[in-house]
């Protein structure tokens, strides 16, 4: 099918020659048109921008975007007039040289820089008066998994990272291009996605965005539900398939030309493995809980909101065997407790009221500081410290932050991002530097299930020498180097660049704290192998990925050669392409720097106290070029279906074919406005106002996913034990009568048995009342009926059956 129009200009916009930011400025990116193709758990995803220079002079565009901090970048292309420029990978210093002399001698140059590994600068130089240029940018990544769903991301716009004043201006540039609030934002975004899965597909949805959807078998097409929108918040769609978790196997033999360089491997493979451990039964492993919960200005309004729900729902669902502590930062940080402490009725009434008060008023994003802190206290090995981060994620010094966390591998991090536009370089680099795993929540998105889930894996005990046995495979790299977790149920992938490809049995195993061994095997089917680029790629940037984290004297010599071989971006090599012209440009082009659009949530209220500069210093080149890059996106693809390589590696079913779809209506985002780092703490009777404010507004717009105000007050009312007392509140909430609660406790001559019965008939009303909220109060009342367990070893009566009759 033929791909989705690019935006075109207003009649107003094309009155004011050009399309204009909020301060009358000619704005040179037209809009961007994101095109993907999702073969079972790989996207690949075609980013493609159009720069128009409506001025009578030339300009040097750049556009600073994010994209996918696991994703390889492996195209990027330039079409203007009727030639197409092919980019070629260079090492990063060369590619900017070759760059800069492309300007200096008047022709046109292009340049796409990894600036962080999920933000990117593209750099349009030379485009002369009245001309376009479409640049396409084309990655490779993986989805993420949600319980039974697959998950999706496409990144939209950069936050600005919190710096302290010590941070070099050239590094302040590169983490905060210019932004203005998405209203006064003239482009827009247009998505088209193609979906092939290895079953038949039940739903897709997207917590962020209008979407329509068409479903065929195991095909799907997805498109927005109106015609364009902001890029103000990450575009997420879920993936709902009849059979989630087959473990596969992906095999992939190097399809020529060969890349620049000789190749490291001429042969891939990737292995999905979903393991369900024997071992996680055990829920009660003793452990110390650490709450680290992000309270700077950048969490306001609805994201403290969310942070707040998470954190309660936390309280509710730690074991009884566990200790705990609240940290909340900002610019310094502040403990609920000295130490952590037992978890009992008089702590957890403590912390509950605290989480009540928690506001987003500590000031900037120093989450450092707290890190050292905790990790200055040597953990009780009969208590296994186990970290909880709360955060958008951004801050400017992420390699530090990952470089403390690995150096304490006594300590499991596991972390959950919150926002619309959540640092997932930060977020999932902790918890991979820590041995856990990352969750993300965005705006309106449910957050329940994914506590759960991240409580679950942090109480499952840890395991040890996670191995892979290759068989008759000789592998070349790796990636991940080195396997340091493992959840029960959770997918893990593992990627292998090999001399050659043969038929194998590859078997994954792991030890737990018992030294039981657990293990699972996943076989290479000859017969499957298939000639391609794609998955070459992907795994060669898990390998850099690896050598980046080790940070040894090597990796950039090694990490060049592999970007070098496999054409594509590291933080040490970069796109250039050149469009040489036979009538060379006499004057330096004008320097436009596009903004971009401010995370949705930021409230209007905020404006006032914003202070771009402190975020967007300029720098230059000698041009007067920035030092932050943008990027682009490569031309769309064919949408029609997954190609032939990738279907050779699914089960063999019948296919159907997709339809194309497009729609036509107008979306509107919500105003928002960046604040300065160091004016939160200006900002704090505000802060409250706001989430106030967004709390009343949630109560008005109840989803009808929620659970009622009643089940939450009654989870509300849960002892740390996992027990309720019988008392009119509780019996008001449940709908029973008091008295002849009290009849049943005294016929059956146990009046110190009441909290049985409570018990019992709180259960009975979870079931009745929010089954289909099953997993997120699944913990709590696990904790519940161990505790009826424990006390009705000397009680033959059938307390539940009690609490049924009541409830009919």
């Amino acid at each position: 099918s033929s791909p989705l129009p690019l935006l075109s200009p207003s009649p107003l916009s094309q009155r004011m020659a050009g399309l204009r930011g909020k301060n009358g400025e000619v704005i040179p990116l037209r809009g961007v048109v994101a095109s993907c193709r999702i073969t079972d758990q790989v996207a690949e995803v075609t980013l493609q921008q159009r720069f128009h220079n409506a001025e009578d002079k030339a300009i040097e565009a750049v556009y600073t975007f994010p994209i996918d901090e696991q994703a390889s970048v492996c195209s990027f292309r330039v079409k203007i007039d009727d030639r197409t420029i092919i980019g070629e990978v260079k090492a990063k210093e060369e590619a900017q040289e070759t760059y800069d002399d492309a300007i200096a001698a008047g022709h046109g140059g292009y340049l796409l820089e990894q600036d962080r590994p999920d933000i990117f600068t593209c750099q349009v130089g030379n485009l002369p008066p009245g001309k376009e240029a479409v640049v396409s940018i084309a990655y490779v990544t993986s989805l993420r998994t949600e319980g039974e769903a697959a998950r999706f991301v496409l990144p939209t716009t950069v936050s600005p990272r919190y710096t302290t004043r010590d941070t070099p201006a050239e590094e302040v540039e590169r983490l905060a291009p210019p932004t203005q609030d998405a209203q006064s934002i003239p482009y827009g975004l247009n998505v088209d996605i193609a979906v092939t899965m290895p079953s038949n597909v039940k739903a897709i949805e997207s917590p962020t965005h209008p979407i329509k959807v068409e479903v065929d078998g195991r095909m799907a097409r997805v498109t927005l539900g109106t015609a364009t929108t902001a890029l103000d918040q990450d575009f997420v769609v879920m993936i709902h398939q009849k059979e989630p978790r087959e473990q596969r196997v992906w095999a992939e033999e190097w399809e020529e030309p060969i890349a620049k360089g000789e190749l490291p491997a001429k042969a891939a493979a990737m292995f999905v493995f979903y393991p369900l451990l024997q071992s996680s039964e055990n829920m009660e492993t003793p452990s110390e809980m650490i709450f680290v919960v992000d309270r700077s200005g950048s969490m306001g309004g609805q994201q403290i909101t969310q942070a707040k729900a998470a954190m309660q729902l936390f309280l509710r669902s730690l074991p009884e065997t566990c200790t705990f502590n609240i940290i909340g930062f900002g610019s310094n940080f502040q403990k609920l407790f000295p130490k952590s402490m037992p978890y009992n009725d008089q702590t957890l009434e403590k912390a509950s009221k605290h989480v009540d008060q928690i506001r987003a008023d500590l000031g900037g994003t120093e989450i450092l500081q707290p890190l050292k802190a905790i990790f200055a206290e040597k953990p009780n090995p009969e208590f296994p410290r186990q970290l909880f981060v709360l955060t958008d994620g951004e801050v400017g010094n992420t390699d530090e932050v990952l470089r403390e966390i690995r150096k304490h591998p006594d300590t499991r991090v596991f972390t959950l991002g919150i926002g619309s536009s959540v640092s997932h370089e930060l977020v999932n680099g902790m918890a991979r530097a820590g041995r856990g795993v990352a969750e993300f929540v965005g705006n309106n998105e449910r957050m329940e299930a994914k506590v759960i889930r991240t409580l679950q894996r942090a109480m499952q005990p840890s395991l040890t020498s996670i191995k892979i046995d290759w068989g008759p495979l000789k592998v070349v790299h790796q990636t991940p180097k080195q396997l340091s977790s493992l959840f029960s149920g959770d997918r893990l992938i593992v990627c292998a660049l090999l001399a050659e490809l043969k038929e194998a049995t590859v078997q994954l195993t792991a030890h737990t704290s018992r030294d039981k061994q657990e293990s699972f095997c996943a076989k290479v089917d000859p017969s499957r192998i298939v000639k391609g680029r794609m998955i070459h790629r992907y795994a060669a940037r898990g390998v850099v990925r690896d050598f980046e984290d080790e940070g040894a004297s090597m990796a950039k010599k090694q990490v060049v050669q592999l970007g070098l071989a496999y054409q594509i971006m590291t933080q040490y090599t970069s796109f250039v392409a050149v469009e040489e012209r036979m009538e060379p440009g006499q004057d330096a082009p004008v320097l436009r720097k596009v903004p971009v659009a401010v995370k949705k949530g930021w409230e209007a209220e905020r404006r006032s106290l914003s202070r771009g500069a402190l975020f967007g210093a300029s720098g230059g080149r000698g041009r007067g070029g920035m030092m932050k890059k943008s990027r682009a996106r490569k031309a769309p693809m064919a949408m029609d279906a997954a190609p032939p390589n990738l279907m050779a590696m699914m089960p063999a079913m019948p296919s159907a074919p997709s339809r194309a779809m497009h729609f036509d209506s107008m979306f509107t985002a919500e105003k928002a406005c960046m604040l300065g780092d160091d004016f939160d703490s200006l900002a704090e009777p505000l802060a409250a106002k706001m989430e106030k404010k967004q709390e009343e507004e949630c109560k008005k717009k109840p989803s009808p996913q929620e659970p009622s105000d009643n089940v939450k007050q009654l989870i509300r009312q849960q002892r740390a034990d996992g027990s309720w007392d019988l008392d009119q509140k509780l019996t008001r909430l449940i709908g029973v009568d008091m008295s002849a609660c009290q009849a049943i406790v005294q016929a059956e001559g146990a009046p110190e048995k009441t909290r049985l019965l409570a018990t019992a008939l709180a259960l009975r009303f979870l079931e009745l009342r929010a089954s289909g909220l099953r997993e997120e109060w699944a913990l709590l009342a696990a904790k519940a009926q161990r505790w009826m367990n424990k006390q009705e070893q000397h009680d033959s009566c059938d307390w539940h059956g009690k609490a049924a009759t009541l409830m009919k």
